[in-house]
């Protein structure tokens, strides 16, 4: 079928492009950033007291250190999900290949679906290389210590395939806005930006309004990463802890009010995209 010619092709594009491989690189670099920066603070830093110092240890040793790598690939990756997403989106427009790709008769829906779920498999199979890499972080460093212990509960299969996909989601959101941005910019520049600025922008106006107390704090609730935050309540590992105890919704209500947003975002998206001109941006 034509719609799985197009992925395979787009992930072609993805693996041959350096821009996905360095960010991976990057990201993978700060996570054992993380890993070195704990275990220092643990061992060498004299201000740590016995009983935190024994925490970060504990923090590190698999499988536990699983919280801490889910809760940076949150951290960090939802930032790279968008910078992602928009290179490789907007991409098409600045090197004039979306006209070529087109002028084959592909119909244009076919290539954002396309284009979108290589984008999907893509997050997917570097959470899989992120699980894989920092297993490895925490076993080597168990080993270094002497105190490797491969005892895991009954349901750890099922907890950490679940709080990963949590994880997974939320990138996928982040990227969705990335992507839309890029398309309707018609530029990988300006959709970056755009994507970029509404991360931080989001964050920056919605702790703003939650200050001010009554409905514009009831308003905040629905801010997309305050969204996240509810969704990974309820992860074993990786836990967000910036809102415990001030839930705004149930994990499951908070993942379909984020299903809404980026359903609404992708309509406009689509429809943007089908009735514009498809030369890029000045």
């Amino acid at each position: 079928m034509m719609i799985f010619r197009i992925i395979r092709v787009e992930l072609i594009k993805i693996r041959k492009r350096q821009a996905p491989w360095i960010m991976l690189g990057l990201f993978l670099i700060s996570i054992a950033f993380y890993f070195l920066a704990v275990s220092s603070l643990a061992d060498a830093n004299p201000e740590t007291t016995q009983a935190d110092s024994m925490r970060l240890r504990e923090g590190m040793r698999f499988p536990n250190g699983y919280d801490g790598l889910l809760q940076t690939t949150f951290r960090i990756g939802t930032i790279l999900a968008v910078i992602f997403a928009s290179l490789l989106t907007g991409s098409e427009y600045s090197w004039g290949t979306l006209r070529q790709v087109l002028s084959r008769g592909i119909p244009r829906t076919y290539f954002l679906v396309g284009k979108l779920v290589a984008i999907f498999f893509s997050l997917f199979i570097a959470m899989l290389i992120t699980l894989f890499f920092g297993t490895g972080f925490m076993l080597a460093g168990d080993m270094i210590r002497g105190t490797i212990d491969f005892t895991l509960s009954d349901d750890f299969g099922w907890t950490i395939t679940t709080d990963s996909l949590r994880v997974t989601m939320i990138l996928i959101v982040y990227a969705c806005i990335g992507f839309a941005a890029s398309v309707i910019t018609r530029s990988s520049a300006a959709g970056l930006g755009a994507g970029a600025l509404f991360v931080f922008a989001e964050v920056l106006i919605f702790s703003a309004l939650s200050i001010l107390g009554g409905f514009w704090a009831e308003l905040s609730h629905y801010a997309v990463y305050r969204l996240a935050d509810d969704v990974l309540m309820a992860n074993k590992f990786g836990q967000s802890s910036d809102f415990a105890g001030d839930w705004s919704f149930s994990p499951d209500w908070a993942a379909a009010i984020l299903f809404l947003y980026i359903a609404i975002l992708m309509v406009i998206t689509f429809i943007t995209f089908s009735r514009r001109d498809l030369k890029g941006a000045a």
